[in-house]
């Protein structure tokens, strides 16, 4: 998973899933579904202070301090 935050500095990061839903403390593990299901169909969910973003090929967790996304090649 790629790290980007707003002072625009990039980095690749390796999460567990429990590690990756611990960073979103007011969510719940089945809201990230979107970002970790490959079979998830293609979704926007925004949340009180973060969107969750699954377009099939690009699945990515956007805040107001950063974004967490990766890219898949079908």
């Amino acid at each position: 998973m790629l790290y980007l935050t707003k002072d625009g500095e990039i980095s690749k990061k390796d999460f567990s899933r429990a590690s990756f839903c611990s960073l979103f403390k007011d969510l719940n593990t089945r809201d990230l579904r979107p970002v970790f299901s490959p079979l998830q169909v293609s979704t926007i969910l925004p949340y009180e202070d973060l969107v969750i973003v699954n377009l099939g090929f690009l699945k990515c967790v956007l805040t107001s301090e950063s974004v967490y996304f990766s890219v898949h090649n079908n």
